[in-house]
Formats: structure tokens, C-alpha cells, sequence
């Protein structure tokens, strides 16, 4: 699922292949000059018609080319339009076949994060769970960071990567406490979160330069 629908981003490698695939079909059809083509259409196609085609004789590779037409069917495309588009845009034909999707809300946070990967899961996690099924209360914390992390400036970078780190501390935390009767005060939290908020974003150029303006921790 993507980014902007609430997922992590992953690449679906079957509609990936699938896409690939049909832009061999593409180019089939537009009897790209390359030497693969041409004999395809010399031994198969004998100037009938790509996408009306269906020889059963075709080896397996020619065949699964072929079979690639039900692909760009299910994206929206017709004949007519491959035959007026010159170029194939592997990205598009991805997006189509993962049909249409809602934007959520909260997709900026997770987004262009500079903090760590399991961090960024957390937060994840947090925001796709907590606000299908959480208090009123949650959801009015969570567009309030939205508004605040809106934007490429510095300090809605740092904003993001902040609260990423907090949120990764207190989860961190509630599992000391759950699992190991362990438990910290909130002022070496606050601590943690600052000491790690400084120590990611120094490795950023675009950051570090706004770091000496948030040094003070409890």
C-alpha cells in the first residue's frame, strides 16, 4: 500500500512484475524498432493486429507478452490508447492496477521522517491503529500534529522527528513497565527524547544548524 494511503510504502511485486511485463506488450504494439520485436512480428503478429492477437503456438515468454494485454485492461487502458501514447510509464500503470485509494490525513508525518526506521514503524502503527478505533481525544492530538508538521521548513522536520522519538520512548516504556516492572520518571524520558532528537538530527546538514537552539532539556 502507499505512503499517502497509510501503508509503509511496500512495492506489491506481483502487479510490479505484472507492470513490467506489460511494457513489453506495449511496446509490441507499437512495433518499437528493436530486433526482438520485429521478429515477434515477422513469426506471429504477419501484420495482424497486437492486441487482437491469440496464438496458442507462441512459446511461453511470447505468450505471457501477449496475456500482458489483460494487465493494461484492468488499469483502464484500451487499445486506442496505447496506440496514440508513445511512452510507457511503468509508475502509472502500477498505481492504476492498485486501484483508487483514499489519502489519509496523517500521511505527512511518517513521511520525509529523519527518525529511525523502527521508530518511524512505531509511529505507524500508532497513527493507523489508534486512529481507526481510539477517543476523540487522540484524533484531535493527531490533527494537531498534523498542522505542525506540515511543510518542508526545518522546524516541521524537526517536529516530525521529535515526536517520533517521543512516541518510540513512551512505547518503549510501557513495555518496561508491562514486561519487566521496570519504569522511568518523565524527566529522564523528556531526556532521552531530547538527547535523541539532537543526536539523529546532527547527522542532517539541513538540521544541525537549527539544533543549538533546542538544547535545553529538563
Amino acid at each position: 500500500m502507499l505512503k499517502t494511503a497509510g501503508g509503509l510504502g511496500f512495492v506489491d511485486i506481483t502487479d510490479w512484475n505484472r507492470t513490467a511485463i506489460s511494457e513489453h506488450f506495449w511496446n509490441l504494439c507499437l512495433k518499437k524498432d528493436m530486433l526482438w520485436i520485429q521478429l515477434v512480428h515477422v513469426y506471429y503478429i504477419k501484420g495482424g493486429s497486437v492486441w487482437d492477437l491469440n496464438n496458442s503456438r507462441a512459446s511461453c515468454t511470447i505468450k505471457e507478452i501477449l496475456n500482458a494485454k489483460r494487465t493494461l485492461e484492468i488499469a483502464g487502458y484500451k487499445k486506442q490508447d496505447v496506440t496514440l501514447r508513445t511512452k510507457f510509464s511503468t509508475k502509472v500503470v502500477y498505481c492504476k492496477l492498485g486501484g483508487d485509494y483514499t489519502k489519509v490525513e496523517w500521511r505527512k508525518l511518517p513521511c520525509n521522517n529523519h527518525g529511525a526506521p523502527r521508530e518511524k514503524f512505531i509511529l505507524y502503527l500508532a497513527l493507523w491503529k489508534r486512529t481507526q478505533r481510539s477517543s476523540l481525544e487522540w484524533k484531535d492530538k493527531v490533527m494537531w500534529a498534523i498542522a505542525h508538521a506540515k511543510g518542508n521548513s526545518v522546524q516541521a522536520a524537526l517536529y516530525r522527528l521529535s515526536i517520533t522519538c517521543c512516541l518510540y520512548l513512551v512505547w518503549h516504556e510501557r513495555n518496561l513497565r508491562l514486561y519487566q516492572m521496570r519504569s522511568r520518571s518523565p524527566e529522564i524520558l523528556i531526556r532521552l527524547a531530547a538527547q535523541a532528537t539532537h543526536c539523529k538530527g546532527s547527522l542532517f546538514d539541513r538540521l544541525h544548524s537549527r539544533l543549538p537552539m533546542l538544547n535545553y532539556y529538563p
